[in-house]
């Protein structure tokens, strides 16, 4: 018999999605996870990944405006601080560069030094948190080997430091990383949840809120009749 997979409490967690406009289309930057990854593996997805304690000690310093801190607090469960909330912010910051190599940053000098953040600091850029801005929430279901806690980010392509023309990316987190517009979509393995924080997106693009910290931000769940979704 089968043992029964623990239910594991989901982590904090942080996603960015990068768009740009090209050619009167709007893409996102996504990779395409390596196939030996235990989560998701081979699926087109956005960077990120969970909560660090280095994001913590940076959110000290960089602090995202309360109300956009205090809308990432909202729902539960609940993440109980600002500065939790700052810190999420800068996890999709971070975990955006160590999988696609790409800085959202402004030049200027750290202040605070840690081996995660040593890209920027070798690049003389501070991460801009306030670049960001909340769109979407999902918690993985139970059964998963992995269970996050996730919020997403939305942000253009312009509060990059640098724009290369081609991407590598530095780790074995993606197979590849490319820029992604609705017409592709469809040659690639996306998860439904995907889709559905995509969907987000676009529809805030669309309606002109992509920069708005008070739009409301659907908070996706998932239950034996499929995905609920409540507005935060």
């Amino acid at each position: 018999m089968t043992a029964p997979t623990p239910r594991l409490r989901p982590k904090d967690a942080a996603s960015l999605l990068l768009f740009r406009r090209s050619g009167g289309e709007t893409r996102f930057l996504m990779g395409v996870r390596a196939a030996g990854h235990l989560f998701m593996p081979g699926h087109l997805v956005f960077p990120g990944g969970r909560l660090e304690p280095c994001d913590g000690a940076l959110a000290r310093h960089l602090p995202l405006d309360d109300a956009v801190a205090d809308r990432l607090m909202l729902g539960r469960p609940k993440i109980g601080s600002r500065r939790r909330a700052s810190a999420l912010a800068l996890a999709a910051i971070r975990e955006t560069q160590e999988e696609t190599g790409l800085l959202v940053a402004r030049p200027g000098a750290l202040p605070v030094r840690h081996d995660a953040w040593a890209p920027f600091a070798a690049a003389g850029a501070v991460p801009t948190p306030r670049a960001l801005v909340p769109l979407a929430r999902a918690i993985t279901p139970p059964g998963m080997p992995r269970r996050f806690d996730a919020r997403f980010f939305l942000a253009p392509a312009d509060c990059l430091l640098h724009r290369p023309a081609t991407l590598s990316p530095p780790s074995d987190e993606f197979e590849s990383v490319t820029w992604v517009g609705s017409a592709e979509l469809k040659r690639y393995r996306i998860a439904r949840i995907t889709e559905l924080v995509l969907e987000a997106a676009f529809r805030r693009i669309r309606d002109g809120t992509e920069r708005d910290p008070g739009a409301p931000n659907p908070f996706f769940r998932r239950d034996g009749a499929g995905h609920s979704t409540e507005y935060l």
